[in-house]
């Protein structure tokens, strides 16, 4: 294994709870486990990619991950809590390790067209508002497994403005039939729902009851009233006409690690 390496970790936010706003101290993501190669590793850098608002970029607002082991007996650390409500679990204090917080001001901003739907955070060991001091990730040795470790990781809302993952995405008729693989979407009024700026192929969509729709293989163009997503899989969940759809995986986590 060379000396750097990163990790692209997807922590889970639920759809049931991205229909409104996350305030500061609520809960985003709860625990998700990733597997780090075993032995301690040092967190040299820590990249957010933070999906936007109904396809537009979110105001630049501050959150904070947590890092946790896995229990001694291999089970996940206890609930953070229940998701877009305030962060209340307390089955966990003796598996956390560390926290980073990213501020709003770490927000790089962008000015392209398809750079401005989202917002990138960066930081990194050192000093300052956007720097924190090195820290080392190193799962629970007793439970290594193929050379990798469990480590899990949570994200809760910062101190400024609300997150919100909303999204105009909606389908356009029911599903009923697993051989679906095609869905029309719009905005909920026959118009343009941008789903390219929402979704990327290799995406997993969930509908608001948490239904798994599928994972994203292409995206067509509006056309007239309608704009096509076709899934790597058919689609074997049931779904109603006017369903709102979400990407459960709105934040992705780029961790950068020195061996």
């Amino acid at each position: 294994m060379s000396k750097y390496f990163n990790l692209r970790v997807k922590p889970l936010v639920k759809a049931s709870t991205q229909g409104s706003a996350f305030a500061a101290g609520d809960v985003i993501a709860d625990w998700f486990a990733f597997d780090l190669p075993k032995g301690g590793a040092l967190v040299k850098s820590v990249t957010a990619i933070v999906r936007g608002t109904s396809g537009s970029a979110n105001t630049g607002r501050d959150f904070i991950l947590f890092f946790a082991n896995a229990k001694a007996d291999g089970s996940a650390p206890g609930s953070l809590g229940t998701g877009n409500a305030t962060a209340d679990g307390t089955d966990y204090f003796n598996d956390l390790v560390t926290g980073i917080k990213l501020e709003a001001t770490t927000d790089m901003g962008a000015a392209s067209k398809g750079l401005d739907r989202v917002s990138l955070y960066t930081a990194g060991g050192g000093a300052g508002a956007d720097k924190y001091s090195n820290m080392i990730l190193q799962g629970r040795p007793s439970l290594t497994k193929d050379g990798f470790n469990t480590v899990y990781v949570a994200i809760v809302a910062g101190t400024s403005l609300d997150w919100d993952f909303a999204t105009t995405v909606i389908l356009r008729g029911a599903v009923t039939d697993d051989a679906t693989v095609t869905i029309p979407t719009d905005a909920g009024s026959d118009d343009d729902p941008n789903a390219e700026f929402v979704f990327n192929a290799g995406d997993v969509v969930h509908a608001a009851d948490d239904a798994v729709v599928g994972t994203v293989k292409s995206i067509g163009a509006f056309d007239t009233n309608n704009q096509p997503i076709t899934f790597e899989e058919g689609i074997t969940a049931d779904l109603a006409d006017n369903d709102v759809l979400f990407n459960a995986n709105p934040v992705t986590l780029v961790l950068g690690f020195e061996r």
